[in-house]
Order: structure tokens, then C-alpha cells, then sequence
């Protein structure tokens, strides 16, 4: 169950679903596909998944789930995990664009360009004020071209591990205890994933559907609105800042901001909607159907990992649960059929 349920979390948690209301029942789009019992798919199972990518997939894992120490005793450097408060004010005017907590791996690039050299040294608690003059292709239009000076507060560091250890695969897993034996069984988890997901590919590669239900296109596509709605709530902006500083490429009007932001969510519902049409054909005609009591343990964990009541779930997220869900299914069937060499 673990193996599905992490796919109902990439779904949920990557675009931060919720329920819009949209009924149980869906009409099913014309859907057309070749041969796909036995597909063949060629696979260079050398290079398919390095000792490297095992090693950086078992440190995320590990930041992700284990309780990193805080630390307060020592200056920032290159490397840390640093959480900081920041506040942009461009002419004595707050901007906008401000965190509180925020971490970010110091070194990576990830923060405002400038600025993220300026805070190794930077003791924890320690208040600075940094000039910062944004470049005129940055990102958020509103804040291209600007001066800005930003306050910032440096609360703690993290120390990102460089490799494992048996004692950190211990916080982390129930089952292993060494880093070889971890280490194996992750390999093996990211092979499987990565050809699972190709047979998925070819398969869609293969496959038609016309006549998509405008309900479900407008359920996902208010899905994925919703979605971008909280990440600026989180994010403290405003749902049009938000969408200027995301939607960004080569953007000089925040017009062309906004039809960049209607085309990814058009194409995200068509995709999404196309796929659940081949998954559901796919589903019939060989009768794979979820099962009532794997459904109510996916709702059971989703609600323990999200703090709400079964209910509550079930309320928000019964339809995306049971799509992923099957969809899981109809990829072990394809995966198991397939002629992979």
C-alpha cells in the first residue's frame, strides 16, 4: 500500500488538490489505443539508475522525514539548510515579495540573486540589511529592474548530511538498518518506478481520446487554480504577484504572465484528463477495479499524514484518491505484461 499511496501523495501534494465539488460519477471520453498487452520497451538498465542518483534519492528521503538539529552556535556557510525572515521594500515601499521561515540550501541558487552570497557569515538570530538591484529579466515582473534592500533574519542552520549512514537509514526506516541493504532496496524502487513510468508513456504514446468530458476538464482545471491560490497564500502574495513571479518567460506585461499561467492549466487538465480516460479504458476491459479495502487504508493513512478525520478526507479527496489509485493498478498490469529488454 505504501508504493500506491506515495503516488496519491506526488498527485495531491504537487499541485495541492482539493475537492471543487465535482460528483463521483464521470462519462467516459472516446478513447482509442493500439496493442498494448505486451508493449515492448527498450530500457539501458546500466545507466538507468547511478550509484549517485540512489545516493542523492536516500539524503532527500532522509531530510525530507528525519528531524534535522538546529543549529544556533555558529555562522552560516556554504552548504547549510539556513531558515530566514525577509521583508523587500523597494522606495521605503514593502514589495511584496517577504517569507517568514523560509530554508534554502545556501550555495544552490535557489534565493534572490545577490543576496543568498551575502548571508554565509550571517550569524543565527543575527538582523541585516541587504542591498539588492534585481536584474531586468528577473523573474517577478514587479520587482525587475528595482533596487530593493531586504531585511532579513537568519533564525537557525541545518547541517545537509553529505552521505548516509547505518545510523541515519535507522531514523528512517523500519525494515533496514545498513546503508547496503538500504541502499539496494532503493535501486531496485527507482528502477521499477522509472520503467513503470516509460511502459506508461509508450502506452499513452499509443493511445487517442476524443469527446474529453467538459466536467472533468473543469474539475481539473479548477484544481490546478486552486492550487496556485494556496501556493500564493503560503507564499504571503497576492494571487496576481504570485502569478507574475511563476509564470515567467522572457515576460514584460503581466498579460503575457496570466495567458502563460490559463495555457499550464489548460494543459494540465487536458493531460489529466486524457490520462484518466486511457487508465479507466484500460481499467475496463481487463477488469482491474480498486478495492473497497484498499481504498479505505489509503484514506485512513492520507488522513493520519494530513491531520484531518477520515470524513474530512474522503469530503476532499475521494475522487483523486481512487483515480490514483487505480491508475497504480493499471500500471502494475501494463508493467507486468510488458517485453522490456
Amino acid at each position: 500500500m505504501k508504493k500506491i499511496f506515495s503516488i496519491i501523495l506526488c498527485v495531491i501534494f504537487a499541485l495541492g488538490l482539493i475537492s471543487t465539488g465535482c460528483g463521483s460519477a464521470w462519462s467516459t471520453a472516446d478513447v482509442t489505443i493500439g496493442e498494448y498487452m505486451g508493449i515492448e520497451i527498450q530500457i539501458d538498465h546500466e545507466n538507468l539508475v547511478t550509484d549517485v542518483m540512489v545516493e542523492d534519492a536516500m539524503l532527500e528521503e532522509y531530510m525530507t522525514n528525519a528531524r534535522l538539529i538546529e543549529i544556533i552556535d555558529r555562522a552560516a556557510a556554504e552548504g547549510d539548510i539556513v531558515n530566514i525572515d525577509y521583508t523587500l521594500t523597494v522606495n521605503g515601499e514593502e514589495a511584496g515579495e517577504s517569507r517568514e521561515g523560509f530554508e534554502f540550501e545556501l550555495g544552490s541558487g535557489s534565493f534572490i540573486p545577490g543576496a543568498e552570497e551575502k548571508l554565509i557569515g550571517m550569524e543565527p538570530l543575527e538582523t541585516q540589511s541587504i542591498n539588492v538591484t534585481f536584474s531586468g529579466d528577473y523573474g517577478n515582473v514587479l520587482l525587475a529592474g528595482q533596487e530593493a534592500v531586504m531585511e532579513v533574519t537568519l533564525n537557525f542552520l541545518k547541517e545537509k548530511p553529505v552521505s548516509m549512514t547505518d545510523n541515519m537509514v535507522k531514523e528512517i526506516s523500519d525494515i533496514y538498518d545498513t546503508v547496503e541493504a538500504y541502499s539496494d532496496n532503493k535501486k531496485q524502487e527507482m528502477e521499477i518506478y522509472i520503467m513503470k513510468e516509460e511502459v506508461w508513456r509508450t502506452v499513452l504514446g499509443i493511445s487517442e481520446a476524443t469527446n474529453l468530458p467538459e466536467s472533468q476538464l473543469e474539475y481539473y482545471s479548477g484544481l490546478y487554480h486552486k492550487s496556485i491560490e494556496e501556493r500564493a497564500e503560503a507564499a504571503g502574495r497576492g494571487f496576481e504577484e504570485y502569478i507574475a513571479f511563476s509564470f515567467f518567460s522572457n515576460i514584460e506585461e503581466f498579460d503575457d504572465a496570466m495567458e502563460s499561467f490559463e495555457s499550464a492549466k489548460r494543459k494540465y487538465a487536458r493531460d489529466a484528463v486524457f490520462e484518466h480516460a486511457v487508465a479507466e479504458f484500460i481499467a475496463r476491459e481487463n477488469n482491474i477495479t480498486v478495492k473497497k479495502d484498499e481504498y479505505e487504508q489509503s484514506v485512513e493513512e492520507f488522513a493520519e499524514i494530513r491531520g484531518l478525520s477520515e470524513r474530512e478526507i474522503e469530503k476532499r479527496y475521494a475522487k483523486v484518491i481512487s483515480d490514483a489509485l487505480l491508475r497504480d493498478l493499471v500500471l502494475d498490469f501494463l508493467f507486468e505484461n510488458a517485453k522490456i529488454t
